[in-house]
């Protein structure tokens, strides 16, 4: 009997598994924000990524704060909605959640820093459009060599026969 309850429970943790591994329809976007918060003197401009289930910003990256795993919250005719906690050894941890409606984002972070002092930022976003590969002109066609004539070269000036 534990022998089937072992397999059903193999069976159900491959079956979230694999929905856990299903493509998230925020994989593989870069969303450009604007953060805020009352003790910035003015928005502060940065990036969000979402690659491979894991969630990343370079803004935060020099605090110690690397990739994490994010969750996503679907509900039909509500936004979609994204969560991740990042933490840094020496920085403490920042607590994410944005809202997706069609090609914006809105959105949360909350920084809890070692000491205890908490930092609450709200963002804003839009899709980072990828620029276009450039592309370089053709480069141009040599100029055909034109075939030697095959009219004969004239020769000198005709001689007359009588001297």
């Amino acid at each position: 009997m534990r022998g089937t309850y072992g397999f059903v429970g193999l069976v159900g943790f491959c079956m979230l598994g694999g929905v856990a591994l299903a493509a998230s329809p925020l994989d593989g976007t870069r969303w450009g924000i604007q953060m805020t918060a009352p003790s910035l003197k003015a928005p502060s401009d940065g990036q969000i990524q979402f690659e491979k289930g894991k969630f990343t910003t370079p803004l935060f990256e020099p605090n110690g704060f690397s990739a994490s795993n994010y969750t996503l919250t679907e509900q039909e005719g509500a936004p979609l909605i994204w969560e991740t906690m990042q933490t840094s050894e020496t920085e403490g941890s920042l607590s994410w959640r944005g809202e997706l409606t069609a090609e914006t984002m809105r959105g949360l972070a909350s920084w809890q820093k070692r000491d205890g002092t908490v930092v609450n930022y709200t963002f804003t976003g839009r899709r980072a459009v990828e620029s276009p590969a450039k592309v370089e002109p053709p480069a141009p066609k040599p100029k055909p060599v034109e075939p030697p004539s095959s009219k004969p070269k004239p020769k000198g000036p005709a001689r007359s026969g009588s001297n």
